[in-house]
């Protein structure tokens, strides 16, 4: 059986040296939750790369039959995608797709790799205006209605207002220190401590598991509260500096995954 030496197409997501973030359509949104738990638009996207690599992975065995049949896949999962957004509908070229079919049909491997590659780059032209925007609209968490018990006073506040409080904490905590308040020093610790730990039941809206959420508020982020205590309760107050940034460091964990879907998505609600 001969073998055909295909190279599966990479196509770049991105080839610009700016982006510009536009709120996807409304259209968007029936396809992903609250609306549907399907995931239908996205999971057209993992069809037609599955397709893709399929008629590949079939001419390199010569099995031009099998190849067609992933092409007719592709060709029809491409057609009713173009269908669902209608405000996308002018990227998508599906006279591209059908000819796709009908080089696997001719078992032409470099038609079939150049009309590919067509067809690729439609993808792309809507991946780099749409993608971004998609992903932090649809597939991160909302927290607007994550609600959190403040252990200090004990009240029920929103995430975000739970953060302003924590923040808040954390540079009086500094501003103590600069002015020797030793003593509101020790109590502003107390509940910055108890409200940094308290963020492990915001983890547990999303996270189900403890291996998920250790490396933000695992054993060495209680490990490094503690200390933080206990070098203010043995008045070891010149360590608490670089104390209080190490247990800050744990913000920038969750910051640096979490913090900028937040604020896309803010910005998009407005």
């Amino acid at each position: 059986m001969r073998k055909f030496l295909v190279l599966l197409l990479v196509l770049p997501l991105f080839g610009v040296d700016k982006l510009i973030l536009k709120k996807p359509p409304e259209s968007l949104s029936k396809y992903y939750p609250p609306k549907s738990k399907r995931f239908e638009w996205i999971g057209n996207m993992f069809e037609m790369a599955t397709s893709i690599t399929g008629i590949f992975v079939n001419i390199n065995e010569g099995r031009w039959d099998r190849a067609k049949e992933w092409a007719e896949r592709l060709s029809k999962t491409y057609e009713r995608t173009s269908k669902m957004v209608p405000e996308w509908k002018k990227f998508f070229k599906l006279e591209l797709a059908r000819n796709v079919v009908r080089e696997v049909e001719r078992k032409n491997v470099k038609g079939v790799v150049r009309a590919v590659k067509k067809l690729g780059k439609t993808c792309q032209r809507c991946h780099s205006q749409n993608l971004l925007s998609v992903k932090l609209l649809y597939h991160f968490p909302s927290y607007e209605n994550i609600k959190v018990e403040d252990p200090v006073d004990f009240s029920e506040v929103k995430f975000h207002k739970y953060m302003e409080k924590l923040a808040k904490d954390f540079k009086t905590i500094r501003v103590f220190l600069v002015e020797r308040e030793y003593k509101k020093l020790s109590k502003k610790t107390q509940e910055f401590v108890e409200r940094f730990k308290g963020l492990k039941q915001t983890c547990q809206k999303c996270h189900n598991s403890d291996e998920e959420v250790a490396p933000f508020v695992g054993k060495s982020f209680e490990k490094a509260l503690n200390n933080l205590l206990t070098l203010v309760k043995n008045k070891e107050f010149k360590k608490v500096p670089m104390a209080l940034m190490i247990s800050a460091s744990y913000c920038s964990k969750c910051h640096n995954v979490h913090q900028i879907p937040a604020i896309v998505r803010e910005a998009f609600s407005r």
